[in-house]
């Protein structure tokens, strides 16, 4: 990036505001997404750098962006700015649209009844404490027989929460 002084010595940059005839002037962010410099946009960052798929969609269809709506790139590339890649989107519809592209469901049988039963591939494979993909319903999870060590370990964590306060 272009960098000169100003009258009080101090550094500038020389980046020009975007246009379609600059249409690569910018750089890509550390979330892979294109900024480019446009600080009179009310959409710009305090910085003056904002989204080149948002400038990009006020400028082939004449429209302001309200905050509310989402920018959604078709082909799932954040760095095709075409005008055939960009759709204007609610919040609400593009978290849709990207939550149904994760919506792959996987087979998997309840430890405690038995019971064939969907889940989620994203909900499986999450590292959290609930064991998702093991029981087919919070009535199985609940019923089902702890081993020594688990109930061991919950005491533990009792007894520490009580020794600390936390009751």
């Amino acid at each position: 990036m272009p960098v000169t002084r100003n009258e009080k010595g101090r550094f500038v940059s020389m980046q020009q505001e975007w246009s379609l005839k600059n249409f690569n002037a910018g750089h890509i962010s550390s979330k892979g997404r294109f900024m480019v410099k446009l600080p009179n946009h009310l959409r710009a960052y305090k910085s003056g750098w904002m989204l080149r798929s948002i400038a990009a969609y006020e400028t082939y269809h004449g429209i302001a962006v309200k905050k509310t709506d989402r920018i959604h790139h078709i082909n799932g590339n954040k760095l095709d700015d075409s005008k055939e890649n960009l759709q204007l989107l609610t919040d609400s519809q593009h978290q849709k649209t990207h939550f149904r592209q994760r919506g792959v469901y996987i087979k998997c049988v309840c430890e405690h009844c038995g019971k064939t039963f969907e889940i989620l591939r994203h909900r499986f494979n999450d590292k959290s404490r609930w064991k998702r993909g093991k029981f087919c319903s919070q009535k199985c999870f609940h019923t089902h027989k702890r081993t020594d060590s688990h109930k061991n370990n919950i005491s533990k964590g009792l007894k520490r929460a009580y020794r600390e306060g936390r009751r």
